[in-house]
């Protein structure tokens, strides 16, 4: 009888592990759709279930994140697809991985037929403000920086013409900014002035990042950084494009001490 009762025990378990997928139909899930931005904030640990029709195509999967709290740490979260019933099709459509305050991520999701289904949002970390936008790839267009409201300057290639103001220290509010520039093909050289406000030698420390014409990291892992000890520095880094291109620096102050004044600015390289 007992080893009855075991076996008993053992097909329940596994029947309700063969059941237990179906219970998303019991979580709640906000109505999304293909072309609708969706801002919502989730705690850490927290998750949020997103029921969306899929035609067949290709999609890009977009999320702008913020930190609640004023804070520069880590940023971790990911989208899983799964269908209405809570069976996994595919695990991390969409992730983030960074140490800011703020970021935008992409990626590229293919479906080879229609799917009803659930993007399951799942925050690692601290708090974070989300805006989850799902658009036909053909389609898709630069979106403004759901979390920024300030005008995104744009440069000019010479000496003359670099763009910039103040950066705050991190991570207050004006710690980054987003600067944006058409260049042919060609080399160029980007530069990254930064002077203190206080007229102190002291720490210098900036970072430029190169983004896409979708304001996304573009994959190249394309940065630099300015870390030195003075009044004022300058740092540049060469930028080959193969073809005409929109892109977009997000530069930010990494001193949690010294706010500073800066300037980005763009050179034809000469050799």
């Amino acid at each position: 009888m007992r080893k009855l009762n075991a076996v008993l025990f053992i097909v329940v378990l596994f029947l309700t592990s063969l059941a237990s997928p179906g219970l998303a139909q019991n979580r709640p899930a906000e109505k999304g759709a293909v072309g609708v931005t969706l801002h919502f904030t989730l705690a850490a640990k927290e998750s949020k279930d997103i029921a969306i029709a899929f035609p067949k195509g290709t999609y890009v999967i977009q999320a702008d994140l913020k930190l609640v709290e004023q804070k520069d740490t880590n940023m971790q979260m990911e989208v899983d697809l799964l269908k209405t019933n809570g069976v996994l099709v595919e695990k991390r459509v969409l992730f983030a991985n960074a140490v800011h305050r703020v970021a935008r991520v992409a990626k590229t999701l293919r479906l080879a037929k229609p799917l009803g289904a659930r993007l399951r949002v799942t925050n690692k970390y601290e708090a974070m403000e989300f805006w989850l936008t799902v658009v036909p790839a053909a389609k898709r267009a630069f979106l403004p920086f759901a979390y920024h409201t300030e005008e995104i300057q744009t440069l000019g290639i010479g000496s003359a013409n670099g763009k910039g103001g103040m950066l705050a220290k991190s991570p207050e509010d004006g710690f980054y900014h987003y600067h944006k520039v058409a260049l042919p093909a060609g080399k160029y050289d980007i530069s990254l002035y930064l002077k203190q406000t206080n007229d102190k030698s002291s720490n210098l420390r900036g970072d430029v990042v190169l983004l896409d014409s979708f304001g996304v990291p573009d994959g190249t892992e394309w940065e630099f950084n300015v870390n030195e000890i003075d009044k004022e520095a300058r740092k540049d880094k060469r930028l080959v494009l193969t073809k005409p291109t929109t892109v977009y620096f997000l530069v930010t102050n990494d001193s949690t001490f010294n706010p500073y004044e800066y300037t980005v600015g763009i050179e034809k390289a000469t050799d």
